[in-house]
């Protein structure tokens, strides 16, 4: 892993002069200096983009850098505790494939096509994305190993990073619930009720405005590049496709949990359907940022390393992904247009297609029970 970790420096310090993506670095280190140096509190006196449990890090990781007057440490110890946290869900991915199929060489292959997904390992140097990442596996683990009452908690506490790991919880509910395991879904939702309403309580009692702001923020952006309907409505020359967005987020949402609850809650199919439910809210959602194949790959390890054909379409995304953002981001494209639009046909055409592919292969693949 620290091999593919070098390796993607020297690739991207290659092509575009510094393998660092400062852009989302800086905004953490401002939001944790105003704290550190200034005395004032995030949510409070002023908003932050991402949930409250994200800042505890950055504000640790602040301090630690700026008692010892160097900045840049910001910048490397934030890459070597997100490292850390990436070690931790592949360690997860490999646990959760040997229970799930009961297959050491399987599990031991999914293990290594998750340490070795280049595209990953750049977000993980560069983004906070790896903390809620970790979170969602090990609650998925703590799943798989039947505590329910620790993994819901740890979907909350992960939930509360960056929103990703809650899109698990009314799977786990809901299998609770078929699997005759009724007395644990109480604890199980008030635990995450608790510790969502204790973060989130004295926030919204000094500052509703600036606590929103964080929930709100990400609602009023626009179709990115990076996104299918800015891909569409570029090629049908107008805008229309985007203002559906959030109709056919929610809505996938809607009918794969409920072709979830039609069928049986086998411990796999409830991951392979969370894994859909992921894999949908990506693609569909209006921002489609390169760093979200981080969100899906630990899931896409798990069901595609009982071949060669799905590890080589695992290998295509991330070559895809790393394509587009570091190595042609700024050249062909930016978030909000298209440098080179021929580059950009071609690049999206790929990479919709691909995904594409990649989520019918997924919601082929075989429930089992365990």
């Amino acid at each position: 892993m620290l091999i593919v970790a070098y390796l993607v420096m020297v690739v991207t310090k290659i092509t575009g002069g510094s393998f660092i993506d400062l852009f989302d670095l800086s905004v953490y280190y401002l939001y944790a200096e105003r704290v550190v140096t200034s005395g004032e509190l995030p949510y409070i006196d002023f908003p932050v983009e991402y949930p409250q449990l994200a800042m505890p890090h950055m504000i640790v990781l602040f301090a630690i850098a700026a008692a010892l007057g160097t900045p840049m440490l910001f910048v490397y110890l934030h890459a070597i505790l997100m490292f850390g946290f990436y070690v931790v869900a592949t360690l997860c991915v490999y646990f959760i494939a040997l229970d799930l199929y009961d297959d050491e060489h399987r599990a031991y292959i999914a293990g290594i096509i998750m340490a070795t997904a280049f595209s990953c390992i750049y977000f993980v140097l560069t983004k906070y994305d790896a903390l809620p990442t970790c979170c969602m596996m090990v609650a998925l683990l703590l799943f798989v190993k039947r505590r329910s009452l620790a993994a819901s908690a740890t979907t909350a506490i992960g939930g509360m990073t960056k929103w990703v790991p809650f899109i698990a919880l009314p799977y786990m509910i809901i299998h609770d619930w078929k699997n005759n395991a009724k007395n644990a879904i109480l604890p199980s939702i008030g635990i995450v009720l608790a510790i969502v309403g204790v973060v989130l309580i004295p926030c919204f009692i000094a500052s509703t405005e600036n606590t929103l702001f964080a929930y709100s923020f990400h609602f009023g952006r626009q179709a990115q590049s990076e996104s299918i309907y800015f891909f569409i409505d570029y090629l049908l020359g107008f805008a229309l496709t985007a203002q559906f967005s959030t109709i056919l987020t929610v809505g996938s949402q809607l009918i794969i949990l409920g072709m979830y609850w039609r069928g049986s809650a086998s411990v796999r199919r409830t991951i392979i359907y969370i894994s859909l439910a992921l894999f949908a809210f990506i693609v569909l959602n209006k921002v489609f940022s390169p760093q979200y194949i981080l969100w899906i790959a630990p899931l896409l390890a798990l069901h595609f390393s009982d071949s060669g054909k799905k590890i080589a379409l695992f290998v295509a995304m991330q070559i895809l992904m790393f394509i587009e953002y570091p190595l042609t981001f700024g050249f062909i494209q930016v978030t909000t247009e298209y440098y080179d639009p021929l580059a950009c046909i071609i690049l999206y055409s790929c990479k919709f297609v691909v995904w594409g592919i990649a989520f019918v292969v997924l919601a082929k693949t075989p429930t089992g029970d365990t």
